[in-house]
C-alpha cells in the first residue's frame, strides 16, 4: 500500500497550474523538484529523507502559465532552506526542468527535454499534431536568455532521435554549452519510461541527489516491453506459459500496449488460468491515450462509440470496452471490427473477474 504523503503546501495555484511542496519527516538537505509531474514522485523522494515539490502544468499550457518570476518568488524561499535543490523531469518537464533552474539555484535533471512550441521541432511534427500546435503562441523566451543555474545541467537522451539531437543542438547548446550528456542510444523519447522499466531511474536519481554527478547508467536497449512480449510470445508457441508469465508481469508494465493484449488472451488459452490482476490506469495515462485516440468528429456514431471501445481496451477497462464495442454494434451492425472487440473484451473481462473473485 502506497504510503501516505504528510500535508502539502500550495505555493502556486492558477488555472491548473500548480507548485506544491512537503516536509520530509526530519529536516532535509536537498529539495527535489519534480516537473509536468516526474518520477519517481514525492512519496518515493520523501521516502529517501528529502524535501520534495511538484511543478504542475494547466491543461495545455506548456508551462507557459508559470513564469521564470513566479517560480522563484513561490519557491525560492523554500530552495533556499536546502543546501542543494535538484529539478527533474522528462519531455516537457525536462524542459521545465532547465528553464527554472536559475529561478531555484538549482541542477536540472533532463530526460529527453522537449518544448513542442519551439521551432526546432517543427521538422520533427507530423502534420496533425503540428495543426494542434499552431493556435498556441510561444511566450517563454529561450533558455539562453533566463538567468543561468549555478550547475550545469545533466540531460540525458537518445543521441540517434532525431527530434532530441535537434533540441540539444539549437536549444540547450547556446544556453548550457558545459551541460553533462547522459547517451543512450536507441531509447528514443521514452527515456523514463524505460528506464523505469529497467529499473534504473529511481538509482540513476539518488545518485546524482547524493553527488550532483551523471552515474554510468547500464542501459540496455534490448530490454524493453515489446521484446518481453516476443519472447512471452514465443514461450506461449512452445507451449510454456510458466515462462511466458514471467515475462508477461514485466510487460504488465505497460498494460495498455495492443501487443499485451493480444499476448495475454493467448497465455489464457495456453494455460487455461487467468491471467493476475492488471495495474490500474493513472488518470495521466487516460488522458495521454485519449488524446492520441481521438476520433475525427467527422466519425459516425457507431464509429466514435467503436473509438471509444477501443481507448476503454487500450486501458485494459474491458468491461467498458465491452459495453461500448456492444453499442457501436447496435449502432451499425454491420461494423464487424466491433462485433470483434465486444467478444474479446467479454473473454479478458471475464477472466479478470475470475482471478478478483476470494477461493
Amino acid at each position: 500500500m502506497a504510503q501516505a504523503l504528510p500535508r502539502a503546501e500550495t505555493l502556486f495555484d492558477q488555472g491548473g497550474s500548480r507548485i506544491t511542496a512537503w516536509r520530509a519527516a526530519r529536516p532535509a538537505r536537498v529539495l527535489v523538484v519534480g516537473v509536468v509531474p516526474a518520477a519517481p514522485g514525492p512519496a518515493e523522494v520523501l521516502a529517501l529523507g528529502q524535501d520534495a515539490a511538484l511543478v504542475e502544468e494547466g491543461e495545455g499550457t506548456f508551462l507557459q502559465d508559470l513564469s521564470f518570476d513566479s517560480v522563484a518568488d513561490r519557491l525560492g524561499p523554500w530552495a533556499r532552506d536546502h543546501d542543494r535543490v535538484v529539478l527533474w523531469g522528462g519531455s516537457l518537464g525536462g524542459y521545465g526542468a532547465l528553464f527554472y533552474a536559475g529561478a531555484v539555484g538549482g541542477l536540472a535533471v533532463a530526460l529527453a527535454p522537449r518544448f513542442a512550441l519551439h521551432p526546432y521541432l517543427q521538422p520533427h511534427l507530423g502534420p496533425r499534431i503540428a495543426r494542434d500546435l499552431a493556435s498556441h503562441t510561444r511566450r517563454h523566451p529561450e533558455l539562453a536568455q533566463v538567468p543561468a543555474p549555478p550547475h550545469s545541467p545533466i540531460v540525458i537522451f537518445d543521441p540517434e532521435e532525431e527530434a532530441g539531437a535537434a533540441f540539444v543542438a539549437q536549444v540547450l547548446a547556446p544556453a548550457f554549452p558545459q551541460a553533462r550528456l547522459g547517451l543512450l542510444a536507441g531509447a528514443g523519447h521514452r527515456v523514463g519510461q524505460l528506464l523505469t522499466y529497467q529499473g534504473l531511474l529511481a538509482p540513476t536519481l539518488t545518485a546524482i541527489i547524493d553527488t550532483g554527478r551523471l552515474p554510468p547508467i547500464p542501459f540496455d536497449p534490448a530490454d524493453r516491453p515489446l521484446a518481453d512480449l516476443a519472447r512471452a510470445g514465443a514461450a506461449l508457441a512452445a507451449g510454456d506459459a510458466h515462462l511466458a508469465r514471467s515475462h508477461l508481469l514485466r510487460a504488465a508494465r505497460e498494460p495498455h500496449r495492443v501487443e499485451f493484449l493480444t499476448a495475454l488472451r493467448r497465455w489464457a488459452e495456453v494455460s487455461g488460468q487467468p491471467f493476475p490482476p492488471l495495474p490500474p490506469e493513472t488518470p495521466r495515462l487516460r488522458q495521454k491515450v485519449a488524446r492520441r485516440m481521438q476520433p475525427d468528429p467527422a466519425l459516425t456514431p457507431a464509429l466514435r462509440l467503436l473509438a471509444a471501445a477501443q481507448l476503454e481496451e487500450a486501458l485494459c477497462n474491458f468491461d467498458a470496452a465491452a459495453r461500448l464495442a456492444a453499442q457501436a454494434l447496435a449502432a451499425d451492425p454491420r461494423l464487424a471490427k466491433a462485433a470483434r472487440l465486444a467478444a474479446r473484451a467479454e473473454r479478458l473481462a471475464l477472466l479478470i473477474r475470475r482471478q478478483d473473485t476470494p477461493g
